[in-house]
C-alpha cells in the first residue's frame, strides 16, 4: 500500500479528538498531549465562544517558543467564523506559532493559520505605504471520508522530518503546506462571501490572489 493509501485510510479513521491526536502523532510526527480549555481561558470573545463546542490544545513544546495545534469543535462551521476565531486568537496571543484545526462532526477538517507578510500594494493617492505586516489566512478544508490527491499532498507536506524542529521552522512548514492547497471549497462552507455580496467571480479572484 502506497503512502497516499496509508494516509487516506488513516484520515478515514479520524472520528474524534483522540483519533485526530493519534493521527498528528503517528502520521505527522507532532508531539501531542491534549488539554481541554474553556474559550474564556483563551480570551476568545463571548460571541465567538458561543459557537464553540470544545477547545483542545493538542500540541505544545515545553522550553521553546511554542508551536501549538488547537482543535476547535464548533457548532458554527463557516469560513467567516473560523477566520474570526483565528484572528481574535492571534491578536490576543502575538509572537507565537499556531495551527488551528476546526471541525463540526469530524466529517470535514479545516486547517487554518496566518502568514504575516510585508507585501502590500500601495493604494491610489499614497506615495508612501507603511510597511506593516498584513495577515494572510492560509487554509485547507478536506473531507476525511474521501480525501483527494490534493488533500493527501497537503497533509504529506505537514509531516515533520525531525521531532525536534524549531517552532518557527514547523510553522513555516505549515504555512507552505496550506499555501499549496488547490482543492475546491464546498459551497456551504463559503456562504458568507455571497451574503456579503461577493460574486463567484470575486471569490475566484480572491482565491487566485491568495487572500482566502
Amino acid at each position: 500500500m502506497d503512502d497516499m493509501s496509508h494516509l487516506s485510510k488513516a484520515l478515514r479513521e479520524v472520528n474524534c479528538k483522540d483519533g485526530l491526536a493519534d493521527f498528528l502523532k503517528i502520521r505527522l510526527l507532532y508531539e501531542t498531549s491534549p488539554v481541554s480549555y474553556e474559550p474564556s481561558e483563551l480570551e476568545i470573545p463571548p460571541y465567538l465562544a458561543r459557537g464553540t463546542s470544545a477547545w483542545w490544545l493538542l500540541s505544545h513544546y515545553l522550553g521553546k517558543s511554542p508551536f501549538q495545534i488547537h482543535l476547535v469543535e464548533t457548532k458554527e462551521f463557516t469560513f467567516y467564523y473560523c477566520r474570526n476565531v483565528v484572528d481574535s486568537f492571534y491578536q490576543r496571543h502575538p509572537g507565537a506559532y499556531f495551527l488551528f484545526i476546526f471541525t463540526k462532526d469530524y466529517s470535514y477538517l479545516f486547517f487554518a493559520t496566518i502568514e504575516w507578510s510585508l507585501e502590500r500594494k500601495p493604494q491610489k493617492g499614497h506615495k508612501i505605504w507603511p510597511k506593516l505586516p498584513k495577515p494572510y489566512y492560509r487554509s485547507h478544508i478536506l473531507n476525511r471520508h474521501n480525501p483527494t490527491g490534493n488533500d493527501i499532498q497537503v497533509i504529506r507536506q505537514l509531516q515533520l522530518e525531525h521531532s525536534d524542529a524549531e517552532p518557527s521552522a514547523i510553522f513555516e512548514k505549515t504555512v507552505q503546506a496550506l499555501n499549496s492547497s488547490r482543492s475546491d471549497v464546498p459551497e456551504w462552507f463559503m456562504s458568507w462571501y455571497y451574503r456579503m455580496g461577493y460574486s463567484e467571480e470575486t471569490y475566484e479572484r480572491l482565491r487566485e490572489s491568495g487572500m482566502i
